[in-house]
């Protein structure tokens, strides 16, 4: 564990393991607005789970990812911005 993850949450843990692990795959086969739809996929599967009242465990891992694919797209963001993009 680095000294920037210290005290974080066991949720934000898993949130930042996966953005480790798949964003530079995610970046190659995505392109900003393909990233954010793949966001609101993943989010919309917890939803969905989460209505239909299946185990919280079973939601989870849609929603860590929705939350990495999230922060994913706003890396992205920011890189666009400092490129001169508008």
């Amino acid at each position: 564990m680095t000294d920037l993850r210290q005290g974080v949450s066991p949720a934000a843990h898993a949130v930042l393991d996966l953005l480790d692990a798949e964003a530079e795959g995610w970046g190659d086969a995505h392109t900003l607005a393909g990233q954010l739809d793949e966001a609101r996929l993943a989010a919309a599967t917890a939803h969905g789970r989460y209505i239909t009242h299946q185990p919280l465990a079973e939601l989870r891992p849609f929603a860590v990812e929705a939350a990495a694919r999230l922060i994913d797209a706003v890396r992205e963001i920011d890189r666009c911005i400092a490129a001169g993009e508008k």
